[in-house]
């Protein structure tokens, strides 16, 4: 076999999780290398899958409230699997 599947698979699912982040309005990287410093000395690195580096400003008219009709179009699959 060519590929190993727990790395795709790995790499759908980060995919799947840093869209629904930015649809949320979440500024995101993946692959993040940051130093470890234990008492301001480097010891190594540590690489991040996805890491949130801040937050879009939004409008109250866009935020969920519980209602289910304001539900984003992505959070309303399961009903619509339901009827099928």
């Amino acid at each position: 076999m060519c590929c190993d599947n727990s790395n795709l698979t790995e790499h759908i699912i980060q995919n799947i999780f840093l869209n629904t982040l930015m649809k949320f309005g979440f500024y995101c990287q993946k692959e993040v290398v940051m130093p470890v410093l234990v008492d301001n000395m480097f010891v190594g690195h540590n690489r991040f899958d996805i890491m949130v580096t801040g937050k879009k400003r939004q409008n109250n008219n866009n935020q969920y409230r519980g209602n289910k009709n304001t539900l984003p179009e992505h959070l309303k699959f399961k009903d619509k699997a339901a009827d099928i």
